[in-house]
């Protein structure tokens, strides 16, 4: 995971560079001839060219106008005064200009007054579209007076300042080559985006992945907030809008105004499943759940509105709807700033604050005007992918805290369920010794009764002052198996011989071992190696040495073997509970450290295939 958010960090720096350089490159072409103009405001849409023909003192500076507002009607006079030399070198020129929601262009067409329907929500337009610019042919000898032209329009999806309007002419020559080829502009321009996209399908198809194997729910949200992102902001050079709309611009309006419902709805959701909102954080949930209903409402009414055309309406509901998206945002983030519980809440503030600058600048700072929106998605694609890579980081981080979260608990668990194997071992012991006691007794060996019951009750007594910790010193643990073999040797009248040695590279005062680990693996070889032998003397090696990181304990016998012993036990049909119990606690032990159980068991044989005895070889990790 590390190496591909290394990967994207890159691509971040990489992509800031190109996308500033595209921000200062990607204005009108350097080729454009800009066209001075002037404005006539109007609520009368009934108004004839022929009079505004003769109302020439209408005309206003653009300076003079506020933001448009979808009712108002606008002639606008382009004058060519100051550029008809230019107007002399072709016949046939191309008008370049902003996006209108209506419009028409009039022209002189063989002294009859010509009109080419311009606007991009109407049918049978005459006007081609070029990102967030129109443009349009016309004839060098087709202007009013051989210096206008005359543009009646509607701006209707937007409110902007009519001084954010542009026109400009481009020669029919540069046209076919801003139309078939790519300039280094161009590429400068449009290569952002490609890599902004790059980045996000990379980011959504690994979160997927992540949500695949997982199963969490804000990997789901965050691929989902992610793919959003890149249908908003590379939907155009992807073509997304027009396979899905064709040429039905005021369907792709309407997609991209929703796109941006889809992409919050899908960043509250994360927010609310990455932060555990509702356990920890219910002011932010309360918040949250506003924020959503809030976006199902706007969906509803502006899709309402787009589909009646009521354009006014649409414009003020997104307006409030940001408004409110932002504030509310802006409070959640403060409160977090200052109430965050743990790391996870900073992930969102320093996320969640370049994605609302990023927003800010792309839909406040450029006066509603359409063109420089669509410039500003170069800020907010710098905010996104800070965004996607600090995310991308805190959810690494959320994983990394669980999976330790989860350790802890299955460290817990393993550790209450040696406890509770450890618990099997004394009563098991306990009952192995008072047996032992009854046997002395029975005999009327008083002596080494009183004896077996001094050193029982000392090892009862170790026993249980140990049994609250789940590990002991190895030196502890040697006393008592020590005092063990004793009580075993006295109760079997000495009938074996044992010796307990220990290396000279063992600390038997700092390594920890599970209490009573090796007692019932030398109680096996004592019950059924040793005792089960008829002949010859019974020998019993206890051996503890260190390899690497483990405790390595050899109990080393001169029994019958564990074939012999095995066909004395299916006779007795009798089962070693003590020593499976055993078994099951040094598995439990070793996986709380990450290693597995490490236990041998040799058959020792002579030449002619006779048992010589068992040895025992018992690995314990050790820190």
């Amino acid at each position: 995971m590390q190496n591909y958010l290394t990967k994207i960090t890159l691509l971040l720096f990489l992509s800031c560079n190109i996308f500033f350089k595209g921000i200062a490159q990607n204005v009108l072409d350097t080729t454009n001839t800009s066209i001075p103009f002037k404005i006539y405001k109007t609520n009368n849409d009934t108004i004839s060219i022929h009079s505004i023909l003769k109302s020439d003192r209408l005309f206003q500076f653009p300076n003079t106008f506020n933001k448009t507002h979808p009712k108002d009607t606008y002639w606008i006079k382009l004058d060519f005064k100051n550029l008809s030399h230019l107007l002399k070198t072709d016949s046939l020129w191309y008008l370049k200009f902003n996006n209108f929601g209506y419009g028409t262009l009039f022209s002189l067409e063989k002294d009859n007054i010509s009109n080419k329907i311009i606007g991009q929500f109407e049918a049978k337009k005459e006007v081609s579209l070029v990102k967030f610019h129109s443009e349009t042919s016309f004839l060098s000898n087709s202007l009013f007076q051989d210096r206008f032209l005359y543009l009646k329009v509607k701006k209707v999806i937007s409110r902007e300042l009519p001084t954010s309007w542009s026109f400009s002419f481009i020669s029919q020559s540069q046209h076919i080559v801003n139309k078939n080829y790519y300039t280094q502009q161009d590429s400068n321009s449009v290569l952002p985006m490609y890599i902004f996209a790059g980045i996000c399908i990379i980011m959504v198809l690994l979160t997927l992945a992540f949500y695949a194997y997982l199963k969490r729910l804000e990997f789901l949200f965050y691929s989902l907030y992610v793919f959003w992102l890149l249908v908003l902001l590379s939907g155009y050079e992807l073509k997304i809008y027009d396979f899905l709309f064709g040429n039905d611009l005021l369907l792709k309006y309407w997609f991209y105004e929703v796109v941006q419902m889809f992409i919050n709805s899908s960043y509250i959701f994360f927010v609310m499943f990455y932060l555990k909102t509702k356990e920890d954080y219910p002011i932010i949930q309360r918040l949250l759940k506003f924020m959503l209903i809030l976006q199902v409402l706007v969906f509803i009414v502006d899709t309402s509105f787009t589909y009646h055309k009521f354009f006014i309406g649409h414009i003020y509901l997104i307006n409030i709807e940001r408004f409110m998206l932002i504030a509310s945002s802006t409070i959640g983030l403060i409160y977090l700033a200052l109430k965050g519980k743990n790391v996870l809440a900073y992930f969102i503030v320093f996320g969640l604050f370049f994605f609302l600058i990023g927003t800010i600048v792309h839909f406040y700072l450029t006066n509603g005007s359409a063109l420089l929106e669509y410039k500003s998605r170069y800020f907010l694609m710098v905010g996104c992918v800070l965004d996607i890579i600090i995310f991308a980081y805190g959810l690494t981080y959320k994983v990394f805290l669980e999976q330790n979260e989860k350790l802890h608990y299955q460290k817990e668990a393993l550790t209450q369920k040696n406890k509770a194997l450890r618990a099997q071992i004394n009563p098991h012991f306990i009952f192995n010794s008072l047996s032992s006691i009854q046997h002395l007794i029975t005999s009327n060996n008083k002596v080494s009764a009183l004896k077996y019951l001094s050193k029982f009750s000392r090892l009862t007594r170790n026993v249980l002052e140990s049994s609250i910790e789940p590990d002991i010193l190895l030196s502890e643990e040697i006393k008592m198996l020590n005092d063990y073999l004793e009580l075993e040797s006295l109760r079997f009248a000495n009938s074996f011989s044992y010796t307990i040695t220990v290396s000279k590279n063992v600390d038997s005062e700092a390594i920890e071992i599970p209490i009573l680990v090796i007692q019932p693996f030398v109680e096996n070889a004592i019950l059924h190696g040793l005792l089960n032998k008829t002949a010859g003397d019974k020998i019993l090696n206890i051996n503890f040495c260190r390899d690497d990181h483990f405790l390595v304990c050899e109990i080393d016998d001169n029994g019958v073997g564990r074939e012999n012993s095995t066909r004395k036990k299916s006779i007795h049909k009798k089962k070693s509970r003590g020593l499976q119990v055993t078994k099951e606690r040094l598995e439990m032990f070793n996986k709380l450290n990450d290693e597995t159980n490490n236990i041998t068991i040799i058959d020792k044989k002579n030449d002619e295939g006779n048992s010589l005895g068992t040895k025992v070889i018992i690995k314990i990790i050790i820190n």
